[in-house]
């Protein structure tokens, strides 16, 4: 790259210098910009000519990053090119490799198991003992009593100055993936873990050493919710705010903020807007609506949170009030007469909540549940409008 800044700058200099003169005898009209342009393409081609690349890559796709890039501690990566493939058109030996890593991992998480998780480690990836076991710990909760399946897989190598940073992008997905090219050859992992309602992306990233493969990254995050993934939601909540569904419309985009980044290296390309509509249907809920909200028909009812949950179902909205009525069993059918009695009312203030769900929750409280770091004595009334 010094050589291309070096006869960048000289070719600036001669034509600052020969302006006003004729300097091509050949009649040549290239540039001096589109000559340095075509000594990138030059070497770029050039360096790909001398990569000894197995038939297979005819397959994949080459990458090439000029830009400076930063890790998160602030230092530079260096640029490079790579090229990458995804899926079936990994070589078999590779393929072969990672599986039975991704297998040997994945039952590290389920068993809690961090003596055979080490032993595939990067060492400078994975600090100490116990917080390679607090991560197993955390995550085990994301796979346990799950059934799993590979999701995406995506094997690079790469020709780097430096560690070079590079994106990916999967069509078929929508998936942008940012990886670091710790060491020649790297291996990204996807596995979906799901049950009935919840489904997490299990993300290994793998680096190739001289001792085999070590697991350099590990990231667990939800990707769906009864079957609904980002895309999804994100097209869900569009749809309602476009018929005047206002807060379904709201509660579709806030689960959607959970799962729109499955890792932190992981975008979705066709997202590129969301946020700024969630800003804007948030900015437009508030302007109509002002929690704590009280019934006209009741002045001991007031709400203060609406949120929503996935089921089996479905999704079902969940509605947190407060009560005059005392919060325990012996109260049992007070309190879910009350709630039968003004269900109708709160449908009328939200418009749109019937006609998207037919599950709710209602959570009864004596105080504002306000605290999240306090607990409060409630009970739960659940309505279901497929039996009215």
């Amino acid at each position: 790259m010094k050589k291309i800044a070096y006869i960048l700058l000289s070719i600036l200099l001669l034509a600052l210098l020969f302006s006003s003169c004729k300097t091509n005898n050949n009649n040549d009209s290239t540039t001096p910009i589109e000559k340095v342009e075509n000594e990138v393409d030059e070497e770029i081609n050039d360096n790909k000519s001398k990569l000894k690349l197995p038939d297979i890559m005819e397959s994949g796709v080459f990458s090439t990053d000029e830009s400076k890039n930063y890790d998160n501690d602030g230092n530079e990566i260096g640029s490079g090119t790579s090229w990458y493939t995804w899926n079936e058109n990994i070589p078999e030996s590779v393929e072969s490799e990672i599986s039975q890593l991704d297998e040997i991992l994945y039952n590290c998480i389920l068993n809690i198991d961090v003596d055979t998780f080490i032993k595939y480690t990067d060492e400078k990836s994975f600090s100490s003992y116990d917080k390679i076991k607090q991560l197993l710990e955390l995550y085990n909760g994301n796979i346990k009593n799950r059934q799993n399946n590979s999701y995406l897989k995506c094997y690079a190598q790469v020709f780097y100055e430096g560690n070079f940073s590079s994106s990916l992008f999967h069509p078929e997905s929508d998936m942008v993936l940012s990886y670091t090219g710790y060491t020649t050859e790297m291996y990204i992992s996807l596995i979906s873990a799901y049950d009935d309602v919840n489904e997490s992306l299990i993300s290994f990233v793998y680096g190739k050493q001289k001792d085999g493969w070590k697991i350099y990254y590990i990231y667990i995050n939800d990707i769906s919710y009864s079957g609904l993934n980002a895309i999804d939601m994100y097209e869900k909540s569009k749809e309602l705010k476009q018929e005047g569904y206002l807060v379904p419309a709201l509660l579709f985009q806030q689960i959607f903020n959970v799962v729109d980044t499955p890792a932190p290296f992981i975008n979705y390309n066709s997202l590129k807007d969301s946020q700024a509509f969630y800003q804007d249907l948030y900015n437009e809920v508030s302007q109509v609506y002002s929690f704590p909200i009280t019934l006209e028909s009741d002045n001991e009812i007031t709400f203060y949170n609406i949120s929503m949950d996935p089921v089996t179902t479905g999704f079902m909205p969940i509605f947190s009030y407060t009560t005059s009525i005392e919060v325990n069993e012996e109260n049992e059918e007070l309190l879910n007469e009350e709630v039968y009695a003004f269900h109708e009312e709160v449908m009328g203030l939200f418009p749109g909540m019937s006609e998207t769900f037919d599950y709710f929750l209602y959570r009864a409280y004596v105080e504002p549940p306000l605290d999240p770091n306090k607990g409060y004595a409630g009970f739960a009334t659940l309505v279901d409008e497929t039996k009215q």
